[in-house]
């Protein structure tokens, strides 16, 4: 009675809060959804989250990660300096990601190497909860947030893994869910957003050296709302809001150069890699549109196809619809921002952001879900902002066609899924195998871990050379063994270092005397090859040369030593003794009688 009463006063519905929508009311439909449609589109985001997180990349910054949460925890003083690597040993080693590696390291010691897996399962989940949550903030229609969320997930699959990369796309979906709550607040202003950005801005300054899009994305927002209020139009958030989040913003910035290890130099070494063509030559950080680069982009650019076609396709199905019948005010949808014309700090925040997103994905390719995270409230609230006039009987047949377009997705989601998850999680490992589902997803079926179990059970830590791809398992693996080169390249290793580890892994049977004499400059004592493909030619160059005898051998790799070094010296003196162990194999003992390297084979 109250609410009639006051809708006969006023001549006009009164207004719901933002973010509540009614129930059984759909901003796409002029009545209520069909609990099939609205079921379908809710499974099918059910199902893209599982599509979503169930990646199997072999990251080397998993092992990286570990290593280095360890060696925090265990080490007396907060380590600066490098000493996983002989190249660089006692160099300065700019961690930025420590926080994440001392997390996916507790992770691991406390409950064991699945919990690394599910805690990031978790991770890309909550990822995708956020963006929903965002979205529907934003344009009040739950169907639109969890359809436009589904499409995210699928879209991600490529860059959740197990490694800090993952922590900085969650740190960026929380802050993008506390802007968005505060551009759709309603009349009585909302502080939990405001707050929430305190906690986010101050663990991802130590979380992902990417902590600076952060301050840059808070400065927007509120460089937005100060040219709303200049050229005489009301913002998003009041003067209150704007000197709270000026406050927090100061306050983190100030704590992440006296907390961080490094001082100001936190905020400095992220202009390496952008400064550096050859650190961009990293197959992650080439844009997407350069050929032949994994990770794959296919869905990356359907993504955008999506984002660019919505808008227009609404556009035709109002040009079809024609002029509709005039709603009554019960027919309007209602929610947060629905069909609410937006105010000028959000047309400019949005427009900003946007452009932003797309730019820093065709930038690196490694950027994509950064574009999907910040570019989605912004177009799915833009294109149901374009489809209010649709007459209700257009919106109907509109919300039950992507409700049969959701089951259909919903089924070939799963499918597909299913057959990922068995091809790389179980199809791929030896059958009998004892690989947990860490080495599962990281594919560690394919690492030679019997020579990384022969370094370890001997207690050999030399200074060893192997495919920086492989270098993180070794730094896991075989502590007290020291590195060429891993992937910390643009936080450690100089780009004439980086040139010398690829000629070396692309030099030809000519250039042999050089290769050796670079390998022993460097003080290089043995060298790793595992059965890849990236290896072959290096293996080729070694290959019967006395200089490089081959000391062990497994079927996914072997190890050659460099004759008169101490590694070499102390494997002689182990053998003489009898007290140096071997695996059961035959391969094992043939390699340490001198053979060849086995033959590559390329990698999966």
């Amino acid at each position: 009675m109250t609410k009639q009463r006051e809708t006969r006063t006023t001549g006009r519905p009164r207004p719901v809060p933002a973010g509540q929508a009614v129930r059984g009311r759909s901003s796409l439909t002029s009545g209520p959804a069909p609990g099939w449609a609205k079921a379908g589109i809710e499974l099918l985001f059910i199902v893209a989250c599982m599509f979503g997180v169930l990646e199997v990349h072999s990251s080397t910054d998993t092992w990286i990660g570990l290593a280095a949460g360890r060696q925090i925890l265990t080490a007396p003083q907060f380590p600066k300096v490098d000493t996983f690597s002989y190249t660089f040993y006692g160099q300065p080693w700019f961690n930025q990601n420590w926080l994440s590696h001392v997390a996916f390291w507790l992770l691991y010691d406390q409950l064991g190497p699945g919990a690394v897996v599910v805690g990031t399962w978790a991770m890309g989940t909550a990822i995708f909860g956020l963006v929903l949550l965002a979205t529907w903030l934003r344009c009040g229609s739950g169907p639109a947030a969890f359809l436009s969320a589904s499409l995210v997930a699928i879209a991600s699959r490529e860059w959740l893994s197990a490694r800090p990369a993952t922590i900085q796309f969650l740190m960026l979906a929380a802050l993008w869910l506390s802007l968005s709550a505060l551009l759709s607040q309603p009349q009585r202003r909302r502080w939990w957003p405001v707050a929430l950005l305190l906690p986010i801005l101050a663990v991802w300054t130590h979380a992902h050296g990417s902590f600076g899009l952060a301050y840059c994305l808070v400065g927007l927002f509120l460089a937005s709302g100060a040219a709303a209020r200049i050229l005489g139009r009301r913002a998003a958030i009041t003067t209150g809001q704007a000197l709270a989040i000026f406050g927090i913003v100061l306050l983190t910035g100030v704590l992440g150069a006296v907390l961080s290890p490094y001082g100001l130099a936190n905020y400095t070494h992220p202009l390496k890699v952008a400064n550096s063509e050859l650190f961009r030559e990293v197959r992650e950080w080439t844009p997407p549109f350069v050929p032949g680069k994994r990770p794959p982009v296919a869905r990356f650019w359907a993504a955008v196809g999506v984002a660019a076609a919505s808008p227009l396709v609404v556009l035709l199905l109002r040009a079809l619809d024609g002029p509709g019948k005039p709603r009554r005010a019960a027919d309007r949808p209602r929610g947060a921002g629905a069909e609410a014309a937006p105010g000028l700090q959000t047309i400019l925040f949005d427009v900003v952001s946007v452009i932003l997103g797309l730019g820093l994905a065709l930038f690196a390719r490694r950027f994509a879900p950064v574009f999907y995270i910040l570019s989605t409230p912004a177009v799915v609230t833009g294109t149901l902002h374009l489809a209010a006039p649709l007459s209700p009987r257009a919106r109907s047949l509109l919300t039950r066609l992507l409700g049969l377009v959701a089951w259909v997705g919903a089924g070939v989601t799963l499918c597909v899924a299913l057959v990922f998850a068995h091809r790389d999680l179980v199809a791929r490992v030896p059958a009998g195998s004892d690989y947990n589902l860490l080495d599962r997803v990281t594919r560690n079926n394919t690492t030679p871990l019997e020579a990384l179990e022969f370094l370890r059970r001997n207690r050999l830590t030399p200074n060893l050379m192997t495919d920086w791809k492989l270098a993180g398992q070794v730094m896991f693996y075989v502590p007290g063994a020291r590195v060429f080169i891993d992937g910390r390249s643009q936080q450690l290793y100089s780009e004439e270092h980086n040139r010398s580890y690829l000629w070396l892994m692309q030099a030809a049977p000519a250039d042999r005397e050089q290769v050796c004499l670079l390998l022993q400059r460097s003080g290089t004592e043995a060298v790793l090859l595992p059965n890849w493909s990236s290896t072959r030619r290096l293996e080729r160059v070694l290959d019967g040369d006395p200089r490089w005898p081959c000391v062990f051998r497994s079927p996914r790799g072997a190890i050659l030593a460099r004759a008169g070094s101490a590694f070499m010296a102390e494997l002689e003196q182990r053998e003489r003794a009898g007290n140096l162990w071997l695996p059961e194999t035959s391969e094992a003992k043939i390699g340490r009688h001198g053979s060849e390297p086995a033959s590559s084979s390329p990698s999966p």
